[in-house]
């Protein structure tokens, strides 16, 4: 216990010693953030001020240069230069005068204008140099002939069209000079080139004044890296300055401004370069000294690693006299602890004050902890005296068996089974309680198989009780495992159900009995119910008839009727005609006009007579009188052509465009008349009820007709976008004499035509979809005995 408390102890000083060393190292880290970015900051600003100024100085040579050339090319007159040597002196004057009142007002800057020998022959140069505190005009020079055309301030201004050189001393002025130049072309000649000069004596004065902290330096290189200005204190660090702008120059050129900090153990460690890209493409450079431009963050880190170290005796005792008040609490708690896991000694734990610490909360955890601990041991036994009562007082034999196969616990039914007490079968074998030898083998090798799998086993097998009666036994063995995943032990349990066996097999005879009585009585019953089905279908049938018969006795009243009455209005006119032409008494004209009538009568009887004829021709389409008809190989398409063709001219007057999808190769063996027939209903259905007339829908009228050959059947589609029907109407489609046209003369027949001649001519079967004012659809299935597909689809 006292090397927890000693741990405890030193856990807690290092554990304050280690906050207050976390807490300087954010402070160091969140200060030197703070003092490199405001150093940084400081240098950036430096730079920026000082390329300022650079760029201004060069921004006024490049001026000069720019507005002599603007001189030259709003005054010169090349022609007039090349017949007039006399107007060149002239104009050369002018421009002197010019010149020197220009250049006055450019402090440290020359300018000049030469004249290209080869363009304006003669020495036509004006140029001025810088003397005695006064711009004095130098002598004139051919510039072609005295060669100073592969100078780079001439060659380089007319081949790039302008040109800053690097710093190079002119011996006419006897000094070193940074030229800027631009040629003049006019008339696509080159006339002159014109520049202008900045003295670098003061320019590098100006340079060498510029101070980056104490020891610092700037340097000036052009854009290709060429030394313009670079002071003495660089040249010790000159070779590695070479190589590290090699290597960044792609770098420096794509970022105008940037610092870099040398790797500390490379050859460059240490090191900190600025730069900053000037307007003409040149990069002013700056060298600080890290100890200067850091020597805050240094001295701040220095303060922050004194402070830490002077507070570590602070910190240290700190935590010890946190840690002895809390080992000493410890220590009392770890005895009380103790015990509470001695259940038979256990003793009081330390008393807690209201609103203590963590400490005081535990002490109350291990108090609520030996509670539960007691309450856990009664409900223990408890629950172990429970478990006992049950399986001594079970209905089966329960039991226990260790991995050697010996009994460890039995109950009372295992033991009267058995015939002996509990004391001779403990460590008995197990398969021992079998009488029968083969029986012991058997559920050796059964217990065995329960080892070697760690599965439970179940079997069913015979064995003699304490009074010698065979009984039948179900087994199950199942293994329980140890902490380590090893069996442990088998339970077993043994269940008697030899009375439940002789049970069902008294359920299984007397079932038999039964199911023989059953049977007798089943078939009397299904014979009994035969023969009332056979009555209710003819029931049916002679209710369906006596339907038919009322319809056609409707139908064929009204034509009969009015042939009836027409032969009686014959009758009697034949009569008059007949006593008028015996007594003489009838003139040409009234016979004339009585023929008429009797004319008339005569059309009237025959379209009676007609009508009925068509009524007995659909009444014989309904009883399907064409399935007498032979079947016959035909081209399906043809046939469906052909049909539509045949009934054009109604489809034509309602407007209707038929289309017909079918392989033109498709050939069927059927009963072709059948099939035209019911095509035929179909389209005269289609165009006195789905298009009737004032209907209006948002599609142009359509009927398409589709064949496909199924795996089984010939199926042909017919549907229209009418204006469908209505659920009700839907459900009586296919009902003889159903028509919802009656008063325009239709008789209900037409799709009643069509399902008794798909149904029974062809054998096949006919649906019927349909929604209000989303049109109709007629499935016909034509099975493989009336219908074969040939050739390819």
């Amino acid at each position: 216990m006292r090397s927890i408390t000693n741990k405890i102890s030193l856990a807690i000083i290092l554990s304050t010693v280690s906050v207050g060393l976390v807490l300087g190292g954010l402070i160091y880290l969140q200060a030197d953030r703070m003092l490199k970015t405001e150093a940084e900051l400081h240098l950036t600003s430096i730079l920026e001020r000082e390329a300022e100024a650079i760029d201004a100085e060069f921004l006024r040579v490049k001026r000069l240069s720019l507005v002599l050339r603007s001189t030259v090319l709003n005054t010169f007159e090349p022609a007039q230069a090349k017949l007039d040597p006399a107007w060149m002196e002239a104009y050369k004057t002018r421009l002197c005068n010019f010149f020197t009142a220009l250049i006055a007002d450019f402090d440290n800057v020359s300018g000049w204008v030469l004249f290209s020998s080869s363009a304006i022959p003669g020495t036509n140069t004006v140029s001025f140099t810088f003397e005695n505190g006064a711009f004095v005009r130098e002598p004139e020079y051919d510039v072609i002939r005295d060669g100073y055309a592969d100078d780079p301030w001439w060659r380089e201004a007319v081949n790039r069209g302008e040109n800053w050189t690097t710093p190079y001393y002119w011996e006419p002025w006897r000094a070193e000079i940074i030229t800027y130049s631009l040629p003049i072309v006019m008339a696509g000649e080159l006339v002159a080139v014109t520049g202008a000069e900045l003295f670098m004596k003061p320019f590098q004065s100006r340079l060498e004044s510029i101070r980056i902290y104490d020891s610092g330096y700037v340097m000036l290189l052009t854009g290709q890296g060429d030394q313009v200005y670079v002071p003495e204190a660089a040249a010790a660090d000159d070779l590695w300055f070479k190589s590290w702008h090699e290597e960044n120059r792609e770098y420096i050129v794509t970022h105008p401004e940037g610092i870099h900090y040398g790797r500390r153990g490379s050859t460059g460690g240490g090191r900190i370069i600025a730069w900053r890209t000037l307007q003409n493409g040149w990069t002013l450079y700056a060298r600080p000294l890290a100890g200067e431009m850091f020597g805050g963050l240094y001295l701040v880190g220095l303060i922050t690693w004194i402070t830490m170290l002077a507070a570590l005796p602070v910190a240290i005792g700190i935590g010890i006299l946190v840690s002895r008040s809390l080992t000493r609490r410890l220590a009392a708690l770890t005895r009380a602890a103790a015990t509470i896991l001695d259940h038979s000694s256990a003793l009081p734990l330390p008393p807690t004050r209201r609103f203590d610490d963590e400490i005081g909360t535990l002490i109350e955890a291990f108090r609520s902890m030996q509670q539960e601990v007691a309450d856990a041991l009664a409900e223990l036994s408890l629950n172990e005296a429970k478990y006992r009562s049950l399986v001594e007082n079970a209905e089966h034999m329960i039991y226990t068996i260790d991995v050697t196969g010996r009994f460890t616990t039995t109950n009372r039914r295992l033991e009267a089974m058995a015939g002996q007490p509990k004391s001779a079968i403990v460590g008995r074998p197990f398969h021992l309680i079998f009488p029968d030898p083969a029986a012991q083998r058997y559920w050796q090798d059964v217990f065995e198989e329960v080892l070697a799998g760690n599965a439970k086993v179940t079997r069913e097998n015979e064995i003699k009780d304490a009074a010698g009666r065979i009984r039948t036994i179900v087994t199950v063995l199942i293994p329980v495992s140890g902490p380590d995943g090893t069996i442990a032990m088998v339970m077993g349990t043994g269940t008697d159900i030899t009375d439940r066996l002789q049970a069902e097999k008294e359920i299984t005879r007397l079932l038999e009995k039964e199911n023989d009585d059953l049977t007798g009585r089943v078939a009397q019953k299904a014979a009994e119910l035969e023969s009332a089905m056979k009555e209710l279908m003819e029931a049916d049938k002679l209710a369906s008839l006596g339907r038919l018969v009322a319809g056609v006795a409707h139908e064929m009243n009204t034509p009969l009727g009015n042939a009836i009455t027409i032969t009686s209005f014959l009758e009697q006119l034949f009569g008059d005609i007949a006593a008028a032409v015996h007594l003489g008494e009838i003139t040409r004209e009234e016979l004339e006009t009585e023929l008429g009538q009797l004319r008339e009568a005569m059309d009237s009887l025959y379209r009676s007579l007609d009508r009925t004829s068509q009524l007995v021709e659909n009444f014989k389409q309904v009883s399907a009188a064409q399935s007498g008809e032979r079947k016959t190989a035909i081209n399906l398409y043809q046939l469906l052509a052909m049909t539509a063709a045949g009934y054009q001219e109604p489809l034509r007057t309602a407007g209707i465009e038929v289309t017909i999808e079918c392989a033109a190769d498709l050939t069927i063996e059927t009963r072709p008349t059948a099939v035209a027939l019911v095509l035929t209903h179909l389209m005269r259905n289609t165009v006195q009820h789905s298009f009737p007339a004032g209907w209006t829908g948002q599609l142009p009228p359509r009927l398409s007709i589709t064949a496909t050959a199924g795996e089984q059947a010939i199926i042909i589609e017919v549907r229209d976008n009418g204006c469908g029907m209505p659920p009700e109407t839907l459900a009586r489609a296919f009902e003889p004499f159903f028509t919802t046209k009656r008063v325009q003369g239709n008789a209900g027949l037409g799709l009643a035509i069509v399902f008794n001649t798909v149904t029974i001519t062809l054998g096949g079967k006919i649906t019927c979809e349909s929604t209000p004012g989303q049109g109709t659809s007629f499935s016909l299935t034509i099975p493989h005995w009336a219908g074969r597909r040939r050739g390819s689809a």
